[in-house]
C-alpha cells in the first residue's frame, strides 16, 4: 500500500484560478507548500519559483518523498484545442509526462486534475467514475492521454498519483466561463439577457474553496491510481445559473431568456455521481447561491484588466 503522509507540497499553476486558491488551502493546513508557475506576471507576490514544465528534469529540484505534486498547469480553454490540438496536446499532456517522470526519480506522489469532460458525451446520467471515457474535444482527449500515463506509471512504477476529474468549478479570481461570461453582459445591459440553445443544459458547479478541499482530500485520503469525480452532485440549468447571477448582482426584474436555437456543446447534461469523494469525508461547504454571490462581489471589485 501506497503511503500519504506527505508533509510538503508543490503547485504547479500556482497563479492560476484554482491554483492560487489551493496554496491558500494548503498553508492553511500547515503544509509546506511551493507555488511554481511558468510565469508570474501579475501574480509575481504569490509564484515562489519560475520554471517551465515543458523543460525535462526542471521540476526534480524540489521534490522527494515527503512531497506531493498539486500538477494544476495547462490550459483548460476547449476552443483553443478545437482550433489548435497539437498545441493544446504540448500544453496539456508533455508537462503531465515531464511531473511523472519527476516524481517516479525522486518517490514525490501526483495528483493530477483531469475534468468531467473526459466522459462519453451518450453516457447516462449522473457520471461514476466507471462511465466510459470518450471524449469530445481535444481538450478532453489531452486529459483523458494524461490520465492514461497517470495509470501506467502507477502500475509500471507503483507510483503514487490519483485522478480529480473536476466539473465546473467557479468563483472569486475566475476570468472565463458562463457566470464570468453572463456578469460582464448583465454589467453592459441589465435589462435582459439571453443564453444559448434551449436553456435546459446542465452543469454540475463547485465553488473554488469546496474544489481545493476536495483535491486536498484526494490527495491525503484517496487511494493512489484511483480516479475520483469532484463536483457537488447536483446540476444547474444553464437559465438558472443566469438568472442567479441576476439576483446576485441586485437585478432581480431581468429578463432571462434562451434564444432556441440549435447549440452543440460537448455534453448537454452534466451531473456526476460523488459518492466515491464523499466517502473521503468530503462535503461542499457553500451552496450554490452563496457562491455565485461571492463570485459576483469579487468581479464588482477586481481591478484585473480580464474581469
Amino acid at each position: 500500500m501506497l503511503s500519504n503522509k506527505w508533509s510538503r507540497a508543490v503547485v504547479t499553476g500556482a497563479a492560476g484560478f484554482i491554483g492560487q486558491h489551493m496554496v491558500r488551502y494548503l498553508r492553511l493546513q500547515g503544509v509546506e507548500t511551493l507555488a511554481v508557475d511558468r510565469t508570474a506576471g501579475m501574480h509575481k507576490d504569490s509564484v515562489d519559483q519560475v520554471i517551465d514544465l515543458a523543460v525535462p528534469e526542471v521540476l526534480e529540484p524540489f521534490l522527494g518523498q515527503d512531497v506531493a505534486v498539486f500538477h494544476l498547469a495547462g490550459s483548460a480553454d476547449v476552443r483553443a484545442s478545437v482550433n489548435a490540438p497539437a498545441l493544446d496536446f504540448s500544453t496539456n499532456v508533455i508537462p503531465v509526462v515531464h511531473v511523472l517522470e519527476a516524481a517516479r526519480r525522486t518517490g514525490a506522489a501526483v495528483l493530477l486534475p483531469s475534468t468531467g469532460s473526459v466522459y462519453d458525451s451518450d453516457a447516462a446520467m449522473p457520471l461514476r467514475e466507471e462511465t466510459p471515457v470518450r471524449p469530445s474535444s481535444p481538450y478532453a482527449a489531452a486529459k483523458a492521454a494524461s490520465e492514461a500515463y497517470c495509470f501506467a506509471y502507477y502500475r509500471s512504477y507503483s507510483l503514487n498519483v490519483s485522478i480529480a476529474r473536476m466539473f465546473s468549478i467557479y468563483g472569486p479570481g475566475m476570468r472565463r466561463f458562463a457566470i464570468h461570461d453572463f456578469f460582464m453582459r448583465l454589467r453592459n445591459e441589465p435589462t435582459a439577457l439571453t443564453v444559448r440553445g434551449d436553456g435546459g443544459q446542465t452543469r454540475d458547479y463547485l465553488y473554488v474553496e469546496d474544489a481545493v478541499a476536495a483535491l486536498y482530500r484526494v490527495m491525503r485520503y484517496g487511494t493512489p491510481g484511483s480516479a475520483y469525480n469532484v463536483a457537488s452532485g447536483r446540476p444547474t440549468s444553464i437559465l438558472e445559473v443566469a438568472r442567479t447571477v441576476a439576483r446576485a448582482m441586485g437585478l432581480a426584474e431581468t429578463k432571462v431568456m434562451a434564444d432556441g436555437e440549435a447549440y452543440s456543446a460537448e455534453l448537454y447534461h452534466m451531473e456526476a455521481d460523488v459518492a466515491r469523494l464523499r466517502a473521503l469525508g468530503f462535503q461542499a461547504a457553500v451552496n450554490f447561491e452563496q457562491g455565485v454571490e461571492e463570485t459576483v462581489r469579487w468581479l464588482e471589485v477586481s481591478r484585473d484588466p480580464r474581469v
